[in-house]
């Protein structure tokens, strides 16, 4: 008389956990892009409110864009993301997903350690009121084209200050991508062959011709 099984022999225990490894190892790699996808398109949302924010401070002071940053003299340092806070309200927008090793820090004065999660093109305005320094004061009718002109991008330099920033640097933190905001507000992904020459030092601003 045959007796009901009810349980696995070892080799089809063997066979079900090959099976199981084998599904892990095909899906994980594809659990990994479609989250590292979800994050570049948050860092991407990100940008275009930063981007629609510089937009909206230029059109409150006169078509005057928002400054890089503020320091010299007798204030604080000011960086673009305290500039910019009263725009988009939320001070996560300054924070990349995909960047895990930067602290920004959006407060006034900034006497944190740190980093900034982005930058802001540097050619595009700042501000030093300390007496007889010199002011960098971009219009938007100065910029020559501004879907072309880089505005603020994936960054992640480490340095000493939160305000602390290098126009020139890019963190590709995308699968091998950058992620820019425009003068014009739009945000887009560019690959690592992108022309450095187009950030700094004056990118198609009439000041710097």
């Amino acid at each position: 008389m045959n007796r009901n099984r009810n349980a696995f022999t070892l080799i089809e225990l063997l066979v079900v956990i090959a099976i199981i490894a084998i599904l892990a190892a095909i899906l994980f790699p594809v659990f990994a892009q479609a989250r590292d996808k979800a994050r570049q398109t948050a860092c991407l949302s990100n940008l275009s409110q930063m981007g629609k924010a510089w937009l909206m401070y230029a059109q409150d002071y006169d078509e005057t864009c928002a400054p890089c940053d503020m320091w010299g003299g007798e204030i604080p340092r000011i960086t673009f993301q305290y500039i910019l806070m009263p725009y988009v309200k939320n001070a996560d927008i300054f924070n990349c997903p995909s960047n895990v090793k930067a602290k920004p820090y959006v407060g006034q004065p900034s006497t944190k350690d740190g980093a900034t999660h982005y930058n802001q093109n540097f050619a595009l305005g700042y501000c030093n009121p300390a007496p007889g320094k010199d002011n960098f004061v971009v219009t938007l009718a100065e910029i020559k084209s501004v879907s072309t002109t880089p505005l603020h991008w994936d960054s992640g330099k480490t340095g000493t200050a939160a305000g602390y920033w290098n126009d020139g640097y890019l963190s590709a933190l995308h699968s091998g991508s950058f992620n820019f905001s425009f003068a014009d507000g739009h945000a887009q992904a560019m690959r690592k062959s992108y022309n450095l020459a187009n950030i700094s030092p004056c990118p198609n601003v009439s000041p710097c011709d």
